[in-house]
């Protein structure tokens, strides 16, 4: 058997200084970035920049076998003893966020994503912890988009302003029935209480999209509140790795339509609908195969009243909730130059019409 050379003995001390100096271990981690990093390599050194001067006493890469090197910068940036790699390969955001979630020590977690621009200060989780304390039944925070289940009503990045601010700080806030990521703040111990994410949502490899929403009406339905604050950590939606990394798109659809992740997300939408709308699907109806699943359409059927009656029970307390919140001047608040229609449209074509206003 090979035995260590004195050499790499003398190394192997000299790291355990090194780290013992840098960084002291911390028992007791209150808030945890849990970041997905897949092939997204030129942005690490600023992610981790930010994350490391954040107030984060927890950070966990769920590195999911990427190609570009971006593996081999995190290995050598990483040097906090509560700084964690978590290795896998390909198994996509929703079950990698899992097991690192689980990993955890910390009370509160926060979604983030290879493709982020993070704040420059701290305000935004000074922000988060400080709603987390004013609402405890507050389970899941939002800082860039919420919407109902209709995804006609959507509030935040590329879309309608919040309507409302928090008296307090003065911070603009909402309590929604659902959120996207990111970030997305989340109690752990809610999450394990729900039973984590619907695996249903996408199978290892794919994209789970919707996964961080439908656990929102499941928060609701327990008693507990979601909501949407202004902090929001893209620029826009077009760098989206499941959307250029996608393999499925089939040749025969229009250009851009029909890969997975557009697949599961016609999927889970037709899910969350199905499992907590108002909405009546017919027996013959084939769509809802890829909700409910045939063989459950019997059960769902005679539930469908009790369902619609918990949904607009949802919609009770929300619209309880954001009584209770100071109304602002959304003209007030609008960029200068961008026109209040145009904020006020839906994401993708908002985005749009803000580019090319700000050409023009």
């Amino acid at each position: 058997m090979t035995q260590h050379s004195d050499e790499i003995i003398k190394k192997i001390k000299k790291n355990k200084i090194y780290l013992n100096k840098k960084s002291k271990y911390n028992e007791n981690p209150k808030m945890c970035a849990v970041l997905l990093s897949f092939n997204h390599e030129y942005n690490v050194e600023a992610l981790y920049e930010k994350l490391s001067n954040s107030s984060f006493d927890e950070v966990i890469i769920c590195e999911d076998g990427s190609i570009d090197g971006s593996m081999e910068k995190w290995v050598d940036l990483i040097e906090h003893k509560n700084h964690y790699i978590l290795r896998s390969n390909d198994i996509h955001e929703l079950r990698a966020y899992e097991k690192a979630i689980h990993m955890s020590e910390a009370k509160i977690i926060c979604l983030l994503q290879d493709d982020d621009v993070l704040p420059d200060d701290d305000e935004w989780l000074k922000t988060a912890n400080f709603l987390f304390k004013k609402y405890p039944k507050l389970a899941i925070l939002g800082g860039a988009r919420g919407r109902d289940i209709s995804f006609k009503e959507t509030y935040g990045l590329n879309s309608r302003n919040i309507p409302f601010t928090e008296p307090e700080i003065g911070e603009d806030f909402m309590f929604i029935e659902n959120i996207n990521i990111g970030p997305y703040f989340i109690r752990k111990d809610v999450f394990l209480k729900l039973g984590g994410w619907d695996h249903r949502c996408s199978a290892a490899g794919e994209p789970g999209i919707l996964f961080e929403s439908e656990i929102c009406y499941r928060a609701w339905l327990e008693g507990y509140q979601v909501g949407l604050v202004d902090i929001p950590v893209k620029l826009d939606d077009e760098d989206r790795g499941t959307v250029t990394f996608d393999t499925t798109v089939d040749p025969k659809a229009p250009e851009g339509k029909r890969g997975i992740r557009q697949i599961n997300y016609e999927k889970n939408t037709r899910l969350m609908r199905a499992l907590y709308g108002p909405y009546k699907f017919k027996s013959d109806d084939p769509r809802r195969a890829g909700g409910i699943g045939r063989g459950n359409y019997k059960v769902w059927e005679e539930n469908h009243e009790e369902i619609k009656e918990k949904y607009e029970e949802i919609k009770r307390k929300i619209c309880s909730l954001n009584k209770t919140l100071k109304k602002k001047n959304i003209k007030k608040r609008q960029p200068s130059g961008i026109p209040l229609e145009v904020l006020q449209l839906p994401g993708h074509a908002a985005m749009g019409m803000v580019k090319r206003l700000k050409k023009d």
